[in-house]
């Protein structure tokens, strides 16, 4: 069944570890749903420090990121997903993609730490594509990077790296289509008698996409204020564009690839990292951390098992998915604009707080 079939790196290795340890397939699966899961706690780590020396912020970034409910909670839930390991190569990819435009040593040396991160990008893009198709975004990024640089500087060299890219990945994605012979397809696309022009204008599941990516932005949407705002834009310089363009590729692959939408709205968690690191490094009060830290626990309902008593109660649990809209949804989504509300509160006591203490000063 197509998309599925195209992604046949998580179960080949959940079968090889099983064959070899003399396990379940189930048993494989559960390795490499860990393994996944960890080496993408540590990443997240690493892509953080990037943006902060302080690593009290990186650890805080990582628990957030812990605690958004289909990076690990979902994922020990259902054990068979490859996100896990989508979620490593994508970020592995982005470390590369970051690095290779920050180094600052001689230009020689430089071009050869450039061809290294460029190789790894895109090792990460054609493993990836066999994982899940969002881990071709850093190659994605790669390519609008070499292209934008032959057009300031006509070096005919950049034109022909962002060519060999393109066609990479093309390929990695192209050829799998080409041997794997699937009975049907679950793809949006397909299956939506719409076709592309009924899912880019179908409003119900545009809204759900948009609520989505609210939930998930809590952290820092709570908070950011203009001036912290302010502050992040001026440090995101040099990286603006890059960031702006993952996103609309996320949205764009969330909009016509499924009906799972609020597990498609998670692989912005890299302008979310980012972001967020920026933030807390430029200063936040103590308490908002605390409340940020309590609301994206609630909300997320962490502690709490995944429904299955039937259908609904697990539909409901993604909060947003495809076209459907429920009690449930429009109660969370009053539960997020409580949170959001909290927050500002919070800030407007602690504000008020502090002008008093200066006026008896």
């Amino acid at each position: 069944v197509a998309p599925y079939a195209y992604r046949p790196i998580p179960p080949l290795l959940a079968g090889f570890i099983s064959n070899f340890a003399g396990r379940s397939v189930v048993a494989g699966f559960r390795v490499v749903t860990y393994v996944g899961l960890i080496n993408q706690l540590v990443l997240v780590f690493a892509l953080a420090r990037q943006f902060t020396r302080q690593q009290w912020v990186a650890w805080m970034v990582m628990v957030v990121i812990g605690l958004s409910t289909y990076h690990v909670k979902f994922l020990l839930f259902d054990i068979y997903r490859p996100d896990s390991l989508a979620y490593s190569l994508i970020l592995v990819g982005m470390l590369a993609f970051i690095r290779r435009n920050i180094t600052t040593h001689a230009v020689e040396s430089k071009k050869k730490e450039e061809v290294f991160y460029d190789l790894i990008i895109l090792a990460v893009a054609v493993f990836g594509m066999l994982v899940r198709e969002f881990c071709a975004i850093p190659a994605a990024l790669l390519a609008f990077r070499l292209l934008r640089d032959f057009r300031q500087t006509r070096r005919v060299w950049l034109l022909i790296e962002a060519v060999i890219v393109v066609g990479v990945v093309a390929a990695a994605y192209w050829l799998p289509r080409q041997i794997i012979q699937v009975g049907r397809s679950d793809l949006l696309l397909d299956v939506d008698e719409g076709g592309f022009f009924g899912i880019v204008t179908n409003l119900t599941h545009n809204s759900n996409i948009i609520l989505g990516v609210l939930i998930y932005l809590l952290p820092l949407i709570a908070l950011l204020t203009p001036q912290r705002a302010e502050r992040l834009w001026a440090r995101l310089d040099g990286l603006r564009v890059d960031l702006g363009l993952y996103a609309l590729i996320v949205v764009a692959l969330t909009m016509i690839g499924g009906t799972d939408i609020a597990r498609f709205v998670v692989y912005l968690f890299v302008p979310l990292i980012i972001t967020l690191t920026i933030v807390l490094d430029e200063g936040v009060h103590w308490l908002e951390m605390v409340y940020m830290l309590a609301a994206t626990a609630i909300y997320n309902r962490i502690i709490a098992p995944v429904p299955q008593e039937n259908l609904e109660a697990y539909l409901d649990f993604y909060i947003v998915w495809d076209n459907r809209i429920s009690g449930t949804t429009l109660l969370r989504g009053v539960e997020l604009a409580a949170w959001f509300a909290g927050m500002w509160a919070l800030r407007w006591g602690l504000l008020s707080r502090k002008e008093g203490i200066s006026n008896v000063d």
